[in-house]
């Protein structure tokens, strides 16, 4: 049985949770972008908490059967980006949430 889009969504979020990310934000974007569906984004705390929720998400989701195409930012950690394909997670540290704000320019 295939996992819905909504499933997966809430799935990310309970796994991005369980190492405290930080106000977690959904944003539906397929009126505006042609690589993806949705956008979560949330905030470590640090460049070690950034790494390590990326880390977790990729390991746990590999568990349930849904793998990542890949990520990026790992060498710096300020800003990480976990592609699911239809979902991007993208995990910031809060200096490079406010700098670029994501939630602004997507929805």
């Amino acid at each position: 049985m295939e996992t819905s889009q909504t499933e997966i969504c809430s799935l990310i979020l309970d796994k991005l949770d369980d190492l405290k990310a930080q106000e977690p934000c959904k944003i539906d974007v397929r009126a505006k972008s042609t690589i993806t569906d949705t956008m979560i984004i949330v905030t470590a705390t640090s460049d070690r908490h950034c790494g390590a929720l990326a880390r977790h998400l990729i390991d746990e989701m590999k568990k349930q059967g849904i793998e990542s195409y890949g990520s990026e930012g790992t060498n710096t950690a300020e800003w990480i980006v976990v592609d699911f394909g239809s979902i991007m997670v993208h995990i910031m540290q809060d200096q490079a949430r406010k700098e670029y704000d994501l939630e602004k320019l997507w929805s």
